[in-house]
């Protein structure tokens, strides 16, 4: 199963809430970058009807930076559209193309 939802990440000093896919599998998968950590599912994630966890283990992709973020939402959209058995958008979350990005203050807008 797929996750779509928001996760806090470390920004250096502080934690932000990032859109992450959660990809739930049943062992370890080693030799991923860094954007794609595989770690224990742990209490607060995706839990079954009897609140066992769905899978231990669960690939989280996603990252820190509003592009990343945005691509993140993008290949939702097209697991969604290939496979909409497979995922779930978390609670709040729109799975869909990214959010229009307000252009950089002092940047003239675009034509």
């Amino acid at each position: 199963m797929i996750v779509h939802r928001e996760a806090e990440s470390d920004l250096g000093h502080r934690r932000v809430r990032r859109g992450v896919l959660d990809l739930f599998v049943h062992r370890h998968v080693g030799g991923l970058p860094d954007f794609a950590p595989c770690q224990k599912a742990g209490r607060g994630d995706a839990h079954g009807p009897d609140g066992r966890a769905l899978a231990p283990y669960l690939v989280r992709v996603g990252g820190v930076s509003v592009p990343m973020e945005d691509g993140v939402r993008r290949v939702a959209a097209a697991a969604a559209a290939g496979r909409p058995d497979l995922l779930r958008p978390g609670p709040g979350v729109a799975v869909g193309p990214p959010r229009a990005m307000a252009p950089a203050p002092g940047t003239p807008p675009s034509r």
